[in-house]
């Protein structure tokens, strides 16, 4: 829906505006209608580097976001804001994503069809640059361009008898 879309624009806008004095970036923001009610969700992500937003500066970040879209009477009408981050099962696909995986172990669908399972031990920032990953013990440096898909995969580590 058009309203729908230029409504995310400017929440977006206001979103970013407030977000990055906090060396963050909106990842997202969709709005959605949810049992009739319209539901505004603004996806926040670490501009660069491995780490993670934890509960209480994503409290204090919803809040200052919820005062910017009130005060800007950015959403006309009733509306629910929901401010969240992307979490694991979110797609790489841009630079900075790969970069946020440093040390962490994703699979990348290619191009070519082929799967390469490996450990983001670098990632260059231009959109025409590439990903190294730790396969198998040796460094594979694989082109953005020839990635089709990719996501981090969750570990589970086991829990040794003696802890």
């Amino acid at each position: 829906m058009a309203a729908d879309r230029a409504l995310a624009q400017r929440v977006d806008a206001l979103a970013q505006a407030v977000v990055a004095p906090h060396d963050l970036v909106v990842e997202k923001v969709d709005v959605r209608r949810r049992s009739g009610a319209r539901v505004v969700v603004v996806t926040l992500d670490l501009r660069e580097g491995p780490g993670s937003l934890d509960l209480d500066r994503l409290g204090d970040l919803s809040r200052e976001i919820s005062a910017a879209l009130d005060g800007a009477d950015a959403v006309p009408g009733a509306y629910t804001l929901e401010v969240t981050t992307p979490g694991v099962g979110r797609p790489l696909t841009q630079p900075r994503h790969f970069s946020r995986a440093t040390g962490r172990l994703i699979e990348a669908r290619l191009r070519d069809g082929a799967r390469v399972l490996g450990r983001v031990s670098g990632a260059e920032p231009q959109p025409d640059g590439s990903v190294t990953l730790e396969v198998a013990g040796s460094p594979r440096t694989v082109a953005y361009a020839d990635i089709a898909d990719a996501t981090v995969q969750v570990e589970l580590r086991r829990v040794k008898e003696d802890d």
